[in-house]
């Protein structure tokens, strides 16, 4: 293959304004997951980055266009939190693949 990284339900959107931007990020916090943990009752269980990439286009005066670009990455990572020998052995995997994964995304 190419190589890279694979980000499981990783999905890419074109909207043309800010309602699709609006609607998409309605979407995300959705599907976000949260569980209290003894330090925060709404902690996130799992990564998010939403990238919004704006293009604006004009007209040169010559029949060229002149583009500009932007580009704003929002991130929400999970709650890193110490294992807490009392949770769930399900909640304590989890915690386990948050830090590794967060270590990961440190690069």
């Amino acid at each position: 293959g190419l190589g890279g990284v694979f980000v499981e339900g990783l999905s890419e959107h074109v909207v043309r304004g800010t309602d699709g931007v609006m609607a998409l990020l309605r979407q995300g916090t959705h599907f976000r997951t949260t569980a209290p943990t003894r330090m925060n009752k709404e902690s996130s269980r799992s990564h998010a980055v939403f990238t919004v990439i704006v293009e604006h286009a004009e007209c040169d005066g010559s029949g060229g266009n002149i583009v500009t670009i932007g580009k704003l990455r929002l991130v929400d990572l999970a709650g890193s939190e110490r294992l807490d020998v009392e949770a769930q052995s399900k909640q304590q995997e989890e915690t386990r693949n948050i830090n590794v994964s967060a270590r990961w995304l440190q690069h």
